[in-house]
């Protein structure tokens, strides 16, 4: 087991909130309609703000550390069922300093 010194403790963040979709910083569909704006956040290894798009590509892996294993398909996955449900997921990092996802969710009517 890893021990992890006091500063470097895993610690994610969850917030959750209702916004009209206008207040969504990207095209929406329906600007009126209200939306579940989800916010995760984390303290991980984050990654350079340059591939905040590549993330979401299949098969895409930011660094090239061993000890980070995956197929690369896991986010590619999550967007997609975003866009198969007309919501939209945005990240955001900075590496070593952890990621933010923004999520928004259109309210059932």
């Amino acid at each position: 087991m890893k021990i992890f010194p006091k500063a470097h403790l895993p610690h994610l963040e969850i917030k959750v909130e209702r916004i009209k979709e206008n207040k969504v910083k990207q095209p929406v569909d329906f600007p009126d309609q209200t939306c579940h704006h989800l916010r995760i956040s984390d303290n991980g290894t984050g990654f350079d703000a340059e591939y905040k798009e590549r993330i979401f590509e299949v098969f895409q892996h930011l660094n090239t550390e061993s000890e980070f294993t995956g197929t690369g398909i896991g986010l590619v996955i999550v967007k997609m069922i975003f866009i198969n449900h007309k919501g939209i997921i945005i990240a955001n990092g900075q590496k070593d300093k952890g990621a933010t996802f923004d999520i928004y969710i259109p309210e059932l009517q």
